[in-house]
């Protein structure tokens, strides 16, 4: 049949087109103290040319 082995905790009305969402929380040491967590900056996206 259709059946594809996953079981959900409290939940068993899996249905055909359900959207299954899936993320891992990792907890990393700060590489430096000089800056607060998170504040690290990203470099730029490049803007789209409008020609």
């Amino acid at each position: 049949g259709f059946e594809c082995g996953i079981l959900l905790d409290g939940f068993n009305d899996v249905k055909e087109g359900d959207i299954l969402e899936a993320y891992e929380v990792r907890q990393v040491e700060r590489t430096s103290l000089d800056e607060p967590a998170g504040t690290q900056s990203a470099p730029a996206a490049p803007v789209p040319s409008s020609s």
